[in-house]
């Protein structure tokens, strides 16, 4: 509420201090300067002034308003002052009392004299003396009335996110209730009852948000805009009025090769006789020695920020590469430059930020695979051009490539197993070592979620006053650890003990990251050593240890194998990516894939697993060839032609075929029942 000597100097004084023009504001006339009744000083001018942000409601005319302008419009010198009417219509007025524009008007005579009743929320002064209840309006009397008006103060807050980087105000306006009367048509007795209209009024001030500021401690970043926007407005808003800089962490390093490492399989062309043209199908990528096969980046220190409070937040630097250069391969660390210096494939081995980069050797057989040639154990890559015959075994760390068909043997890659013709009473295992991540998943993943509830538990305890008062400061926390995994955290020890065993069992093939994390497991966990864990930061830096060890563990594999054949009989096949038969399809075989597979032909007896779904021609025969085709419960299962006698299984849930069908579209619907659409 705002008030001047008159209606035009209170408004000046509202925009002033609102800093706003008069269009961008509604103001409210709430009492204009005039003589008080009683010869009193003059009153001052009272209005209310508020933000425009919606369109004002129209007013509605009432029948007796709309009379009355009518009546004004006809007779021109019809005059509504206090205690006075028109001869012209006295006979209209004469004896009654009326409200207009909140004020009191009367017109009495001799023998009728209009009536007032006051109610609560309004005193009624009447020739310098309060009315008690009724009474009655003679002409000259002079009538003050006086509204009790509510106030209703402005809440507001600064709160600070979690980060520090944002200081937030709330702000709810808070409001007058301005009590008013209705507009009443001319009557003997006029009853004085108060409505109330809600007009808002921002108490907060500029200062009262600064002063905040100082006790907070908040200086950084502080945004008076919208400090100010926060003092005018007229409804519940937050503003951001304070932000600080959030820490720009460091880049990792990288590896930028010099050459297209990924294999890529185009689509397959046939030779004459039905088996696959290798030179054609297949980019295998290669280098020689002396060339220049990569080059490592070092990774960035990061830029510190910095809180509302100005205080400094420190910025990470990226991980470094963690290069373990393999065979055929040499690391200058002052050029950071990866040399090949051996012919062959380069392979890339990455786990998180460590990769093992190697050079493989292509073991190229000519002809057949027999006996007297004996069994392949190769570090890299096989190619025989040739059958692989009975009893023989093939055991690569890259991929084989097998120019016709295996047969009663065994073939095993890390990667990729390329059959082009048939295997017969044969196993293919395309990706064995992709196993051990998934096994250590499985020992470090529970292990971790009781180590971090119990680092939180042992933190709170050391940092309460009673702890840092008794507890000796050169004392390590091995009692603390002892005392809590005894009592509140028992299966802590065991599983230490079982991820322990596992790491061990597994050395020669984790790196040195996990044997240092086993040597603080062992000595922290297990045996309490004093040395050990000293402070919470000790315990807090094991902690976020294991939690990088379980995200390289976790993080898909990048090289992800594949199986591809043209027919297979009395098989096993199985692989860590995608099985892909070519050909007439497979007879009583055993497929087991973490990827998908596709068989364009016909499956007949075996069982079937495909972790990312499966695509078969068809499935079973006329005859009834029990035929187990399995997925997991979100994959589909999509046959051409389905004979009687195949099991469909998704998740839990089975369906066996009576009867033949045809284009078949298999998984669970929202009652986890089978259904074929």
């Amino acid at each position: 509420m705002f008030q001047g000597k008159s209606v035009e100097s209170a408004i000046e004084k509202a925009l002033n201090e609102l800093q706003l023009e008069k269009d961008d504001v509604y103001i409210e006339i709430i009492e204009e300067s005039s003589q008080k009744l009683f010869g009193l000083a003059r009153s001052k001018a009272k209005i209310m002034v508020s933000k425009i942000d919606k369109p004002e409601v129209e007013s509605v005319t009432t029948d007796w308003e709309e009379w009355l302008i009518n009546e004004m419009k006809e007779n021109p010198s019809f005059d509504l002052r206090q205690s006075a009417a028109p001869t012209d219509i006295i006979n209209t007025w004469e004896g009654k009392a009326w409200i207009k524009d909140s004020n009191l008007y009367y017109q009495d005579t001799e023998t009728k004299k209009p009536v007032v009743e006051l109610t609560d929320g309004i005193t009624l002064m009447k020739n310098g003396e309060k009315v008690e209840g009724n009474t009655t309006l003679t002409k000259g009397d002079e009538l003050e009335i006086d509204f009790e008006t509510t106030i209703v103060e402005t809440e507001w807050s600064i709160d600070v996110n979690e980060e520090k980087q944002q200081a937030i105000l709330s702000v709810t306006p808070g409001y007058y209730l301005v009590a008013y009367l209705e507009d009443h048509p001319p009557s003997e007795k006029i009853v004085l009852k108060p409505n109330h209209r809600k007009q808002p009024n921002n108490q907060l001030t500029v200062e009262d948000v600064y002063q905040q500021l100082e006790t907070m401690g908040i200086n950084t970043g502080i945004n008076k805009a919208m400090i100010q926007e926060a003092c005018i407005t007229l409804k519940t808003e937050t503003f951001i009025i304070a932000e600080g800089v959030l820490p720009k962490h460091g880049d990792d390093g990288k590896v930028h090769f010099e050459i297209d490492l990924k294999e890529r399989t185009k689509a397959f062309a046939e030779k004459h006789d039905g088996t696959i043209d290798f030179r054609e199908s297949i980019y295998i990528p290669s280098i020689e020695k002396g060339e220049l096969l990569g080059t490592v980046e070092d990774p960035t220190p990061g830029e510190d920020g910095v809180s509302v409070f100005g205080e400094t937040l420190k910025a990470e630097a990226g991980d470094p590469i963690l290069l373990k250069p393999g065979q055929g391969v040499t690391f200058l660390e002052e050029e950071n430059k990866i040399i090949a210096v051996e012919n062959g494939r380069p392979k890339v081995d990455r786990t998180g930020q460590m990769l093992k980069v190697y050079i493989l050797p292509k073991l190229q057989h000519r002809g057949d695979l027999n006996l007297e040639d004996g069994n392949i154990h190769f570090v890299g890559d096989v190619e025989i051009s040739g059958h692989v015959n009975e009893h023989m075994v093939v055991n690569a760390e890259g991929s084989a490539w097998i120019h016709k068909s295996v047969l009663h043997s065994s073939v095993q890659t890390r990667n990729k197993i390329t059959v082009g013709a048939n295997a017969i009473k044969s196993s293919l295992v395309a990706g064995k070592n992709s196993l051990v991540f998934e096994e250590m998943t499985k020992k470090l993943a529970p292990f971790m979620e009781v180590l971090t509830p119990f680092t939180q538990v042992v933190k709170q305890l050391v940092q309460t006053e009673n702890f840092q008062q008794t507890y000796a400061i050169n004392q390590s926390l091995g009692p603390v650890i002892k005392l809590l995994t005894e009592s509140k955290f028992k299966t802590l020890i065991p599983l230490a003990k079982d991820l322990l065993n596992t790491i061990n069992t597994k050395q020669n093939v984790l790196d040195k990251s996990w044997q240092s994390f086993a040597v603080s497991l062992y000595k922290g966990i297990l045996i309490y050593h004093h040395n050990q864990f000293k402070t919470i930061k000790d315990l807090e830096k094991f902690v976020h240890a294991g939690a990088k060890l379980l995200e390289v563990c976790q993080s898909p594999l990048q090289n992800h194998s594949s199986i591809v054949v043209q027919y297979a009989m009395n098989s096993e096949l199985h692989c860590n990516g995608d099985i892909h038969i070519q050909g007439k399809g497979c007879v009583h075989t055993i497929i087991h894939s973490d990827g998908n597979v596709q068989i364009e032909g016909q499956m007949i007896g075996g069982k079937l697993f495909a972790k990312e779904g499966v695509e078969i021609g068809v499935a079973g025969s006329a005859g009834g060839v029990k035929t187990l085709i399995e997925v997991p419960h979100d994959q589909t299962i999509k046959i051409k032609e389905v004979h009687p006698d195949v099991t469909l299984k998704i998740g839990d849930r089975q369906y066996v075929f009576t009867k033949s069908h045809s284009m078949v579209r298999a998984r669970l619907d929202a009652d986890d029942v089978v259904t074929l659409y």
